[in-house]
């Protein structure tokens, strides 16, 4: 019977661990039962448990200081260590958010970057290697793409966009930035409004 980190007994078994600062044991149901292991979150060194975020970030489970199991949401454990799961990157507050208007990416240690941004959603790629909205346009987080800014009279990412005209009578040109029916609308280029004909 082992009795070191054995909070209660009987005669011949464990039957609970000293759960309390700094031993952090409980009883292993599984593979080794009656034993005192380090609790959910913890590992052993040197004989006392220890705890995985002390020692890796975003760590949740380890088996040493070095091996990661389990991390926290938002992360994967990867060669040991917590990395941001694919299709997503490490912002500036330690959280990992979508790579929004990514097709393609890498992984560096803890963090994906973009390598190729949809530039037919109107998306162009940062310095740091992640995508954004051009200008004139705003980030959709229903539809993940980038959308005109309605009434701004520039026509880059809407159906037409004619500005303060914009859902007058016949202008072609619904309030919504979405053509009339029977109407014909092109986009000179990105800076400037809609020409829409019947």
């Amino acid at each position: 019977m082992q009795t070191g980190n054995c909070q209660t007994c009987d005669s011949t078994q464990c039957l609970s661990c000293n759960s309390a600062s700094p031993i952090f044991r409980s009883l292993d149901t599984g593979s080794t039962p009656n034993i005192c292991i380090c609790m959910t979150g913890y590992f052993e060194l040197s004989g006392v448990c220890k705890t995985c975020l002390s020692y890796m970030v975003n760590c949740l489970t380890c088996t040493s200081q070095t091996v990661c199991t389990s991390c926290m949401t938002g992360f994967i454990p990867s060669g040991g260590i917590c990395v941001c799961a694919p299709g997503t990157y490490l912002n500036n507050n330690g959280t990992c958010i979508p790579l929004m208007g990514c097709n393609n990416w890498y992984n560096i240690t803890n963090a994906y970057y973009c390598t190729d941004c949809d530039s037919s959603n109107f998306f162009y790629q940062l310095a740091n290697q992640t995508c954004a909205c051009m200008a004139n346009t705003v980030y959709n987080s229903v539809t993940g793409i980038c959308d005109g800014n309605c009434s701004d009279g520039k026509a880059l990412g809407n159906d037409c966009d004619l500005g303060a005209q914009n859902g007058v009578a016949n202008s072609g040109c619904y309030a919504n930035c979405t053509r009339m029916p029977g109407y014909y609308c092109t986009n000179p280029d990105a800076n400037t409004a809609s020409i829409c004909v019947p």
